[in-house]
């Protein structure tokens, strides 16, 4: 699962010589999760923890092309309160196309 998400999901989208590693010469998004929340609690391998329980409440770090995004699992380039009001109104707006 953790090759498919890296690796395969690179090479899928046509982009196994750019991405999908960590070494030389790769463009590289990194994810730093805290592991010791409670739900982190016996998921021993890494991969198992990323798979099944990582989420948002446990990011702690997120490089995206080397840059860091999020710092100590707040966001450093943007405000969080305006992606929260830009997403209601784009939720309002397809519910309302949607008539619901």
């Amino acid at each position: 699962m953790f090759d498919i998400a890296t690796e395969g999901n690179a090479e899928a989208l046509g982009l196994g010589v750019t991405v999908g590693r960590i070494e030389p010469g790769f463009a590289a998004d990194l994810v730093m999760w805290r592991t010791d929340r409670a739900v982190a609690a016996g998921m021993g391998d890494a991969r198992r923890f990323v798979v099944g329980v990582a989420g948002p409440d446990v990011v702690e770090n997120v490089w995206v092309g080397g840059d860091r995004v999020v710092s100590g699992g707040s966001l450093v380039r943007a405000e969080e309160s305006e992606i929260v009001s830009a997403a209601n109104q784009a939720r309002a707006t397809l519910f309302a196309r949607a008539g619901l």
